[in-house]
């Protein structure tokens, strides 16, 4: 699995899955399965366009975790995200959320997201903002709540 960390403005992109999806109404980082031989840089940047409609430009590893559900085993390696080229749509989730750093742990993340989302909301694992495309200006980063 590969997840990417979007961080603009102090928050954090997060997808809320679909009541009818495995592990219903619970939050996760975008990304998603690699498919055979794939990379999890090229996996990454290949499900940000399916879930968020963005070209994304992905940096370093920040984490990896191994997590056991009850019917399986699943790696996952969360890569930072350091540019996209326009604001993310959601095509897949039930909400698409920026949810403050300080609020991440209040917030019910799938299991085997749940220590990286502690390292951040610790300040362990601190990532670089996303940068937007010189298009826009990137004027959709300033992601405050209206």
């Amino acid at each position: 699995m590969a997840a990417g960390v979007l961080c603009a403005a102090g928050r954090v992109l997060a997808g809320r899955r679909r009541a009818t999806d495995r592990h219903p109404l619970a939050w996760e980082l975008p990304g998603g399965k690699l498919e055979i031989g794939e990379d999890p840089r090229a996996a990454l940047v290949r499900e940000l366009r399916e879930e968020l409609d963005v070209a994304a430009t992905v940096g370093r590893v920040l984490h990896r975790v191994g997590h056991r559900y009850d019917d399986r085993f699943i790696d996952i390696t969360f890569l930072e995200v350091t540019a996209i080229d326009r604001a993310p749509a959601n095509r897949v989730f039930a909400e698409l959320r920026w949810i403050p750093v300080e609020e991440l742990e209040a917030v019910d993340f799938l299991a085997a997201d749940r220590d990286f989302i502690a390292a951040l909301r610790a300040r362990e694992i601190v990532p670089r903002s996303v940068r937007g495309s010189r298009r826009d200006g990137g004027r959709w980063l300033d992601v405050r709540d209206d």
